[in-house]
């Protein structure tokens, strides 16, 4: 199967000068159409640089659900009762770790298809701590519920829960570090199956696959297909076209973030 594209029909929400008080929203003012796609392609970078801002204690929690809700919308398909700040928080962490990630992959010319399983498992690298600004009683209860990890990261990559996600990165980590380390120092094997397993879960969790309308109908400038009004039937073929369907904004964020995981080998061994 040759996967082509995105749904270039999809779009997402945002909620227009959303109010947050007490970190919960308590209200916005107007619901607004979007295509991300054609008007955030890097999303998953947008997503980073403003997580990146809590963790420089440069921006407030608050002031970034507030942000990131009127300019985007959130990750899921959640209406305003249901929405949860700690749970955008949580995945935006998330983001900003294996982004991370992938730039340190990218800045070191680490090419997985040229380093074996020992030297995967000997080499280590220095990379951001997915701790850092989390509190001490969150660190504890981590340590405290999660003490089988070892075993927890070796089925990483077929862990696709349903829910809250309980990321097994931070449960490693805090066996290792505190919240006020800056830096992690861990093996390139342990970061891969990391990378790996947190792309799997959003993925499965948050997109699909299908095939696109057939008719091939002439597409406007954000790439929409136009409607069959005034358009001559004879003149019109078909296309088939395999596309992958975001389920939910976080769907579409994480297929940018494979589409830069598959990006940094494939440059790296270009050069």
């Amino acid at each position: 199967m040759r996967i082509s594209q995105i749904n270039p029909d999809w779009f997402w929400e945002k909620w227009k000068k959303t109010v947050v008080r007490g970190g919960q929203v308590i209200k916005y003012a107007s619901v607004v159409k979007y295509f991300p796609q054609y008007e955030t392609p890097s999303l998953h970078r947008r997503l980073e640089e403003k997580f990146s801002a809590i963790v420089e204690e440069i921006s407030s929690e608050e002031s970034f659900v507030t942000q990131w809700l009127s300019e985007f919308g959130p990750l899921s398909n959640t209406g305003l009762q249901l929405f949860r700040t700690d749970e955008l928080l949580d995945e935006a962490r998330h983001v900003w770790w294996i982004v991370g990630v992938l730039d340190v992959f990218k800045q070191n010319e680490l090419n997985p298809q040229e380093i074996n399983l020992l030297e995967a498992e000997r080499h280590l690298i220095e990379v951001a701590n997915p701790l850092i600004g989390m509190s001490e009683l969150d660190k504890g209860l981590i340590e405290a519920k999660y003490k089988n990890v070892d075993q927890l990261m070796k089925s990483f990559s077929l862990f696709q829960g349903q829910g809250e996600y309980e990321w097994p990165v931070v449960r490693l980590a805090a066996r290792f570090l505190s919240p006020t380390d800056a830096k992690w120092t861990v093996s390139y094997s342990t970061l891969l199956d990391s990378v790996v397993g947190t792309i799997n879960h959003y993925l499965a969790l948050n997109t699909f696959v299908q095939n696109q309308n057939p008719q091939d109908l002439p597409r406007d400038a954000s790439g929409k297909k136009l409607s069959f009004d005034g358009l001559p039937y004879e003149t019109i073929k078909h296309r088939i076209t395999t596309v992958l369907q975001p389920r939910n904004l976080s769907g579409y964020i994480w297929i940018r973030i494979q589409e830069q995981f598959e990006e940094t080998s494939f440059s790296i061994s270009k050069q």
